[in-house]
């Protein structure tokens, strides 16, 4: 557990930060046991490339095991490689709206990879995701047909259409977000750049939507795989950045059920007291009330 926490913990610190220095000799002593065991949950947990990327970030390969080495550089640049063609392909089809006037939103595992975590291959995509006006809809297929991409119809629900690009991209595009039903998009999008993806102004989801939609995804993958831990960790660099922006009330007044803010607050206490995250300031407080999650308990109830 000593060495799961420190690299856990590693990619969340900058250089010189002073909890380098007891991060890295877990590291450094841990038997090739309990690295194994490591290497286990962070596959389990997908987050093979993230502790990858972080011993690659910081200096510290060698001091891995060669198998386990091995191993995590693997994970990491087959997700750096498999990212970077999907940003891509984001950057090529956000072109492709933009030249018809259309404007859709980066939805999160984009926007975490390419804007907020430190390396690209760091966050693995599984796809991609665009939310766009239940309007837009028509307009969106022909311009995905024009570029080249296929339908995928027998995915399709009432709330997406899907597509594939002939590089093997999945694109889903949203016209329906239940969790922000009756609201006005505009109220909870802004523009931010994307240098990473080649975008001077992606439309993302705004800080406490952002948050919002992070915990109502969890939660609501929980009952079928437990707490995904890196699920968990993408509300740090999201808290790293915007947290000074986050507003408890509007916050609040985006979940669905006190049950998750109970759980957003319990998830802000488990990157507080284990990984050595602070909390974002409007949530300290409050969060003090609710028992954090613990690192046995998240491992235990993964499924």
């Amino acid at each position: 557990m000593r060495l799961l926490r420190s690299l856990l913990r590693l990619a969340l610190e900058d250089d010189g930060s002073a909890a380098l220095t007891s991060l890295i000799p877990p590291i450094r002593e841990a038997p090739p046991s309990e690295w194994a065991e490591a290497i286990e949950t962070l596959r389990l947990h997908e987050l093979l490339p993230y502790a990858g990327y972080a011993l690659r970030a910081h200096g510290l390969e060698n001091d891995a095991p060669t198998a386990a080495r091995d191993r995590l550089a693997a994970a990491y640049f087959e997700s750096l490689l498999r990212n970077l063609r999907s940003i891509e392909v984001l950057k090529e089809v956000c072109g492709e709206f933009r030249q018809r006037g259309v404007d859709p939103v980066v939805w999160k595992g984009a926007v975490l990879a390419t804007g907020f975590y430190p390396d690209p291959g760091a966050r693995p995509m599984a796809d991609l995701d665009l939310w766009i006006a239940d309007a837009e809809r028509g307009v969106t297929t022909e311009i995905l047909d024009a570029a080249g991409l296929m339908r995928r119809p027998d995915l399709d629900d009432a709330d997406a259409v899907h597509f594939k690009h002939p590089c093997g991209v999945l694109l889903d595009v949203h016209h329906r977000v239940r969790l922000f039903e009756g609201r006005e998009a505009a109220t909870l999008t802004r523009h931010l750049p994307l240098p990473e993806a080649g975008l001077d102004a992606a439309r993302v989801l705004a800080p406490d939507a952002m948050i919002a939609h992070l915990v109502v995804h969890l939660n609501g993958h929980r009952k079928k795989t437990g707490p995904l831990l890196r699920w968990v960790l993408d509300f740090a660099p999201v808290a790293r950045r915007w947290g000074d922006e986050l507003d408890l009330d509007r916050t609040t007044a985006l979940l669905p059920s006190p049950l998750d803010l109970a759980l957003l607050l319990r998830l802000i206490g488990f990157l507080d007291r284990e990984l050595g995250q602070p909390p974002p300031p409007a949530f300290a407080e409050i969060a003090e009330r609710f028992p954090p999650f613990t690192l046995p308990e998240v491992l235990r109830q993964r499924r």
